[in-house]
């Protein structure tokens, strides 16, 4: 952890298209701050970068180190209009390292480290998720405390075959939605009927005008 408590990793699993959350608030004033979520695209290396095979959760992959790039390209994600990509470069923090030596946790202090201000969001949080859709969503483990998080894990997801559970959903705890995102729900669901019955409405009206159209050409 930096002086503020920021968490921060010790390295950086970087590919294209990875998803990344911005840890710091050095970029206010561009609309990035702590928890923006963003996209990693590419990786610039400095001419005389160093790059190197090693093993990583039990897979070769090339590393390099801080000091041998010279920035990350991300994309900023839901993003309505145009594409909006930035660079980050490396910033040097002080952190605070704790470790579990012989039964007891020690913490060292004044430690240095250079890495770049975001975070992989290859998994995340339900709070996080929030005003997202997703594809597939893997869920690792529920948490009752607050019951509408449950409720805001569970509708991310856009169809029941991209859910998957690590845990098995407990049906005799309570989690239902807020009143006011279910009667919006539903509301919508009406709007959709009407749109509907509507639509189908014009189409039967129109396949009677083309049939009586082709009889009267028969006639003709």
């Amino acid at each position: 952890r930096t002086g503020n408590s920021k968490k921060i990793a010790p390295y950086l699993l970087f590919y294209k298209g990875v998803p990344l959350m911005i840890n710091s608030n050095e970029n206010l004033k561009k609309r990035r701050g702590n928890g923006t979520q963003c996209t990693g695209v590419a990786i610039k290396l400095k001419d005389d970068a160093a790059v190197s095979w090693k093993n990583w959760d039990g897979r070769r992959v090339r590393t390099v180190n801080v000091d041998d790039v010279e920035y990350i390209t991300c994309e900023l994600t839901n993003q309505q209009k145009e594409k909006s990509l930035f660079n980050l470069k490396p910033e040097t923090d002080t952190v605070v390292i704790t470790l579990q030596l012989y039964g007891k946790l020690h913490s060292i202090g004044g430690i240095k480290i250079t890495q770049f201000g975001v975070n992989c969001n290859t998994a995340t949080t339900g709070h996080k998720l929030q005003g997202t859709s997703k594809d597939k969503v893997i869920v690792g483990s529920w948490n009752y405390t607050f019951p509408n998080w449950t409720h805001v894990v569970l509708s991310r997801v856009q169809t029941l075959s991209g859910l998957f559970l690590c845990e098995k959903l407990d049906v005799t705890k309570p989690f239902p939605g807020l009143p006011e995102v279910m009667f919006e729900e539903r509301r919508l669901e009406d709007v959709e009927t009407e749109m509907l019955a509507k639509w189908e409405a014009g189409q039967t009206e129109r396949e009677s005008f083309d049939s009586h159209q082709h009889q009267q050409n028969e006639v003709l």
